[in-house]
This record gives C-alpha cells, structure tokens and sequence, in this order.
C-alpha cells in the first residue's frame, strides 16, 4: 500500500519539478503515468499533504510549484513517502501561530474592557466623594474655593471673596485684570441635592450686582437650578455652574487633587483643599 502511495507522490513531485502545472493538468499527466483507473479523488488526497507539509505550493492561477523542501524529498525517492509524514504541518503551524495571536489578542482586549470599567466606576465614585467633600465644607471656604477654581479654569487672572467685608450679599468678584478691572460678580451656593437654586435667588443676586456687568456674572453651586431659576439667569446673562459642572471642572483641571500611585489620570482628593 506504501509502494502504492510512494509512486504517486513521486510522480506528483517530478511533474511539478520538471515545470511548473496547473492543478487538472498535473492530474491529468499523474493518470497517464501510473494508469487511467486512477480518480481524482486518489491522487487529491496526497497533492493536498504536499501542500499542507509545504512541499508544493499553489501560485496565482492555481498553478503548482514544487519548494525546497519538495526537491529535498527527491533526493531519496526510496523514503520520500515516509519522509513526508515527518515533516511539520506548515497549515498547523500557522493555525497555531494564529490561535496564539487571537489569545493573545482576546487577553488584551479583555484586559482594556476591564480597565475601561473599572476606570469607570473610578470616576463615578471620585465624583461621589468631591460633591460629599464640597457639600461638607464651611461656606466661606466654598466660597473662595469657588473662585479659586475658576481662576484656575481660565475665566479670569484674579480674583476674591467679599462675603468677610459684607460687600451687598455678593460672595466673590473676578477681574479680568491683575489690576481689579472688569469687575465679575460670583454667588457660590452650598447646597445639598435637594435644595435647588431658585428663581428668587437669581432675582436677588441681580439686585446685589446694583448695574448690569458687560463681562458676565457666575451663580454656582453644589446642587442644580429650578427651571425659573435658569430662565431668568438667561435673561440677564448669568452664567449657570451647577454640581456635575463644578465637579467636572475640578477634576478636568486637577482642583484639590493629586496623582496617586504615580499615574497622571488617577486623582485622589487633598484633603486639605477641602476644609
């Protein structure tokens, strides 16, 4: 049966190393060698094995070329059949290469989705522990802490408390010079979630600003707006900073926090920034 299987390879691999074939003429040429009764079927099974073990590969248009490693089995036609089967599955090999490569794959990817969450989650909880942190603290030192925090963001150079000098019921001014011109009034609220800025106290704040402020004015706070509280800031050009603002601006520009475990993006609260 060896003898068998042995002819047909070698009549496969001496077609192919003479020229070069294409698929149906090597079967063709395969059957007039050894005998017309022979199938496709018969001879299908070991070109495939060739092709599998590296021995012959198949070039564009179908067409078979014989490799080093099919001119090496030449050498011995007498073991070529046997020699064959010692030889490493190039299709296997690659199979294998490629499932290490999607594990490899899968694990980073699980590894990501998994620092994705739990970052996440990070967040959430860091903003859970601000608004507690902003919600305990004194209302003075939320009040300059307010303005602390929006001269850091960018909105003005200056700026300061006026609550300790009873200066109208405005608890802060930004200016937009070092030199206290353009005078901003602020109203820094400490309120817990249920207790929403109303309309009223818009109205009020308006009264204490005295004039009109072409370069704006901030009302903020530690809870939200009622929806006339927001209608009315609209009409005289307040700027609104509710909770979820303020927190996200403490975090966007590191307010009161610090890096932990030598990681940019991971803040953990200075505890004295808050009291």
């Amino acid at each position: 049966m060896n003898d068998y299987y042995s002819d047909l390879l070698l009549s496969i691999l001496n077609n192919i190393n003479n020229k070069s074939v294409f698929r149906n003429t090597l079967l063709s040429e395969v059957q007039q060698e050894l005998g017309e009764e022979l199938t496709d079927s018969d001879i299908l099974p070991v070109l495939e094995k060739c092709i599998e073990k590296n021995v012959i590969k198949t070039l564009s248009n179908d067409i078979l070329a014989i490799t080093d490693i099919g001119l090496t089995l030449l050498i011995d036609p007498n073991t070529a059949y046997k020699n064959l089967w010692l030889l490493p599955s190039q299709n296997r090999s690659q199979n294998d290469n490629n499932s290490n490569d999607n594990h490899y794959e899968k694990l980073h990817i699980n590894s990501l989705n998994n620092l994705n969450e739990a970052y996440n989650m990070y967040i959430i909880n860091l903003k859970k522990y601000l608004k507690h942190l902003l919600q305990e603290m004194d209302n003075y030192d939320f009040e300059e802490f307010v303005i602390n925090t929006l001269i850091k963001c960018g909105e003005a150079p200056l700026g300061e408390t006026t609550k300790k000098s009873h200066d109208g019921g405005i608890d802060g001014f930004l200016y937009k010079t070092r030199f206290k011109q353009g005078i901003i009034p602020v109203q820094a609220k400490c309120y817990s979630d249920t207790n929403l800025v109303s309309e009223q106290e818009i109205r009020d704040f308006i009264g204490s600003m005295h004039q009109s402020h072409k370069y704006g004015s901030y009302f903020v706070t530690t809870s939200t707006f009622t929806t006339k509280a927001i209608d009315k800031a609209k009409e005289h050009g307040i700027i609104l900073i509710d909770g979820i603002q303020l927190i996200d601006l403490v975090i966007e520009y590191k307010i009161g926090l610090t890096s932990k475990y030598g990681i940019d993006f991971l803040l953990t609260p200075i505890l004295s920034e808050f009291k």
